[in-house]
C-alpha cells in the first residue's frame, strides 16, 4: 500500500510537494520531541520556540491537507486511498509534536532537579529509546520496509507496556505531589508519542481499513 503511495507521488507535483511537507512536518516533531526532553531531563537551552515549531507544523499539515485537497479536485477518480493516507499519516505527525510540546511544559512544573527523583533513570532510558525509533522510522517509511515496520511496532509496543507499568507504580509510590504528577504525566505523553508513531507504521504494515490498527504482540 506505502510503495505505491510513494511510486504516484513521484510522479505528481501536487504530491511531491505534498510528501516534502510531510517530511518536514516529520523532522519538526522528532526536534520537538528532542528538545522537549533535553529541557525537562537535561536543562538544556533550546534554539529554537518550541511553540512557533508547534505553530510550523500546524501550517504545514493545513498545506497538506490544501495540496490533497487540489489534487483529488483535478483528479477525482484517481489515488483517493493514497490521499487519505497521507492524510492520516500528518494527524499522526501533528499529534507527536503536540505530545512533545507536553512534554517540554512539564519543566515548570518539578520543585526541584529532575535527576533527583524517583523514575528519572527509567524516563531517560525510555525517552532514547523512543527516540531511537522515531529517527530510524524515517528510512523505514522511505523503503517501504514492511518487515522493519512490523518489528519496529512489536518492539514499541513493549515499550508502551512500560509506560503503563510505570503508571501504576506510581500510583502508589507516595512522595511530592508534583513529582507523581509530572512523571504520571511524562509516562502518559511518551506512550501517546509512541502509539502515534506505530500508527505510521501501520500505513507500512496494514491495508488502508486497517491503518492505526494493530494486533498486540
Amino acid at each position: 500500500m506505502f510503495k505505491k503511495f510513494f511510486s504516484f507521488l513521484s510522479k505528481r507535483s501536487l504530491f511531491e510537494e505534498a510528501l516534502e511537507e510531510s517530511e518536514k512536518m516529520f523532522d519538526l516533531a522528532i526536534k520537538t520531541f528532542n528538545e522537549g526532553n533535553d529541557v525537562l531531563f537535561f536543562d538544556h537551552a533550546i534554539n529554537n520556540d518550541i511553540y512557533s515549531v508547534d505553530k510550523e507544523i500546524n501550517r504545514r499539515e493545513v498545506k497538506v491537507r490544501r495540496l490533497i485537497l487540489e489534487h483529488i479536485a483535478l483528479n477525482p477518480q484517481e489515488d483517493l486511498v493514497a490521499s487519505l493516507m497521507l492524510l492520516t499519516t500528518i494527524s499522526n505527525i501533528e499529534r507527536i509534536g503536540d505530545y512533545s510540546k507536553n512534554i517540554f511544559e512539564l519543566k515548570q512544573k518539578l520543585q526541584k532537579p529532575v535527576n533527583s527523583y524517583p523514575f528519572y533513570k527509567e524516563a531517560i532510558f525510555l525517552y532514547k529509546e523512543t527516540l531511537n525509533y522515531l529517527n530510524n522510522s524515517r528510512e523505514v517509511i522511505r523503503q517501504n520496509d514492511e518487515a522493519k515496520a512490523k518489528d519496529f511496532i512489536e518492539k514499541m509496543y513493549l515499550l508502551k507496556t512500560k509506560c503503563e507499568e510505570n503508571i501504576d507504580k506510581l500510583i502508589t509510590a507516595g512522595g511530592e505531589p508534583s513529582f507523581i504528577v509530572v512523571f504520571t504525566l511524562y509516562f502518559r505523553y511518551l506512550k501517546r508519542v509512541v502509539s502515534h508513531l506505530i500508527n505510521i507504521l501501520t500505513t507500512i504494515t496494514n491495508p488502508f481499513e486497517l491503518v492505526d490498527f494493530y494486533k498486540k504482540p
